[in-house]
């Protein structure tokens, strides 16, 4: 820790955490804002409920993972790991965004390309993050430039897990059919694809967002009644359609991706 000061200010704000502006909650964590001379981080304060094994996780992606387009770690605490400190990003996450403003294309683009690309640089560094979603994306409203947050599920390649890790609205199909999932990059492409639906429709692609099996099954044979009065380009049904294939051998990949969206 190169900054003992801003330790030690950490220390002293978290006993006094209720003057702390709550940025956001869940269950595994509470995100608080943390001030330190001109300066404010976001800082992630573990729940109870959270094993010493999850955290030591999340700790370990964040110090792992490098770019950009990640929401940068700055430390932790060393002791119990009840907290991870974050340079604090932007002024809404994608979710918040989306309720409040309808996107151009351009701008669907530019957002797009920059999680791709974030994404791809989560494989680089040997991880899958487990549960890409708009509420995981940091927007500045004034830049539209992101960062991917929240690497509380990450998960090193190659590793079989035995639980659906992730949000409901955005599992992959073979996370209904499989007891033990392996992961692949196929699953996450899924979940960047109800991202991108999102940023171009500022809705779910189903209305209901836990039946995301009988959804595929529906439109996988009757696509053109699923686009209709939906005014989106051809290009976009096109790939939104090779996204939402339920057979992952058939769906692209990030590299297919990253040959459309790119700067």
């Amino acid at each position: 820790m190169k900054d003992l000061k801003l330790l030690d200010s950490v220390k002293i704000q978290l006993k006094n955490k209720q003057s702390l502006t709550k940025i956001d909650e869940g269950l595994q964590a509470d995100i608080y804002e943390l001030p330190y001379k001109d300066l404010y981080y976001a800082i992630k304060v573990f729940k109870e409920a959270t094993s010493q094994e999850e955290r030591i996780g999340e700790v370990q992606a964040s110090q792992k993972i490098k770019s950009k387009y990640i929401i940068v770690y700055v430390c932790h605490d060393q002791e119990k790991f009840e907290w991870i400190l974050y340079e604090k990003f932007g002024d809404y996450n994608l979710q918040q965004y989306l309720q409040y403003f309808k996107l151009e294309q351009y701008h669907v683009n530019y957002i797009f390309t920059q999680i791709i690309e974030g994404y791809h640089d989560i494989l680089s560094s040997g991880y899958y993050h487990c549960d890409l979603k708009t509420a995981n994306v940091l927007v500045n409203s004034s830049t539209l430039n992101i960062k991917i947050c929240d690497l509380g599920f990450a998960n090193q390649i190659q590793q079989k897990i035995n639980c659906r890790r992730g949000s409901r609205g955005y599992f992959a199909p073979e996370f209904f059919q499989d007891d033990v999932i392996s992961l692949n990059e196929k699953t996450e492409v899924f979940a960047l694809g109800v991202i991108l639906y999102q940023l171009l429709t500022n809705e779910f692609p189903y209305t209901n967002q836990n039946n995301c099996l009988k959804w595929i099954s529906i439109t996988k044979s009757n696509w053109k009644d699923f686009w209709k009065n939906k005014r989106i380009h051809q290009q976009y049904k096109e790939i939104i359609q090779n996204i939402f294939e339920m057979d992952p051998n058939k769906r692209c990949n990030i590299n297919y991706l990253q040959n459309i969206f790119h700067f």
